[in-house]
């Protein structure tokens, strides 16, 4: 008998007279770790996926305009 990873989870599956019973969901929190080391962390990353992408869609401009010379 296989048993799903969700009924694992979540709490479904065969009781002890063998009746099938579903999950009752309930709100579990998620752990939350918040150190505050480098508090310029989420600038920093602002600024580098917009560099990052900035220069995706230069690459792709540049590809397109390359293949339309070509053509």
């Amino acid at each position: 008998m296989v048993t799903p990873i969700d009924a694992v989870r979540c709490g479904m599956g065969f009781d002890t007279r063998g009746h099938w019973h579903e999950a009752r969901p309930r709100f579990i929190p998620a752990p939350r770790e918040s150190r505050n080391e480098d508090p310029l962390a989420l600038s920093r990353g602002l600024l580098w996926g917009l560099l990052g992408g900035g220069m995706l869609w230069i690459g792709i401009i540049a590809a397109a305009r390359a293949l339309l010379h070509l053509l």
